[in-house]
């Protein structure tokens, strides 16, 4: 918990964050990636150890002996990281004219940060709902159920607009980005995180 009240401090306002590396000449992707990674990370492993507690209440409420195992640590940082470098590293496939006017790894850490952002601010609202249906999961495995799906989907909802709002004001306002360019880049480095997740799902159903 510490791990993550700490990236909490770290990546909580990813404009302001980008604000000030850009008054310190500090945006760039070598600079940002260590600390944007090792928060995603303590965020991820509060998010699944929540997840864990929800599941193995619905266990419990449903009278099964079995639970769910602990999760690898080594997986969910692997995981983690490719989840994060991804997106990155398709902005190789555009021109470096595209990232004017202050280049392709400035806009690389930009995204960096706005994904330790969201990995921040998805796991607090997941988490309070994982608590909160687990609690009641517990000893009513129904009413927790139903608790868990009505908190989600406007936790999902919130998750989306705090992405767009804090790309946009990121990429238009701080970054310079011509409409064109801004489309551009968003289209690539979020499609190829899209497609990740897609891949991922189809391995999991693959596999299960």
């Amino acid at each position: 918990m510490k791990d993550f009240l700490e990236a909490a401090v770290s990546v909580w306002n990813p404009v302001g964050a980008v604000r000030r590396r850009l008054q310190d000449n500090t945006l760039s992707f070598p600079a940002v990636l260590p600390s944007a990674v090792a928060a995603m990370i303590a965020c991820k492993l509060v998010e699944f150890a929540a997840l864990r507690f929800f599941v193995n209440s619905m266990m419990h409420g449903l009278g099964r002996a079995e639970s769910l195992p602990e999760f690898s640590e080594f997986v969910v940082k692997f995981g983690t990281a490719v989840g994060a470098i991804v997106p990155v590293a398709a902005l190789l496939l555009i021109p470096q004219s595209v990232f004017r006017p202050y280049g392709r790894s400035a806009v690389a850490a930009a995204i960096l940060l706005l994904i330790a952002a969201i990995t921040f601010y998805t796991a607090a609202f997941t988490v309070t709902g994982y608590f909160v249906a687990g609690a009641q999961a517990w000893s009513n495995p129904l009413q927790g159920r139903h608790t868990f799906e009505s908190l989600m989907w406007p936790l999902i909802i919130l998750d989306v607009v705090l992405l767009v709002v804090f790309w946009g004001r990121m990429g238009l306002s701080q970054l310079q980005l011509s409409g064109p360019r801004f489309a551009g880049i968003t289209l690539t480095a979020f499609g190829a995180l899209c497609l990740l997740v897609l891949g991922i799902g189809f391995m999991a159903g693959e596999a299960g």
